[in-house]
């Protein structure tokens, strides 16, 4: 973001992406819709415990955090 007129040695189309991200999000989703267990939620309870320490600790950069590290 910060060089933008830097040349890009791999240019990608942003359908790609999109399209990697939907068939990934399908792939996590069809087990638990055609299947829903208890183990599933644990899953997520972890995935969303990973977004909160990602918030806490790299998005706002608490000080005391990074004393730490």
């Amino acid at each position: 973001f910060t060089k933008k007129d830097l040349e890009r040695p791999i240019k990608v189309p942003i359908v790609i992406p999109i399209l990697v991200t939907i068939v990934s999000a399908f792939l996590v989703v069809a087990p638990i819709i055609s299947e829903p267990a208890l183990e599933y939620l644990y899953c997520v309870l972890f995935i969303l415990s990973g977004l909160i320490f990602y918030f806490l600790f790299v998005h706002y950069k608490f000080g005391w955090a990074q004393r730490i590290s």
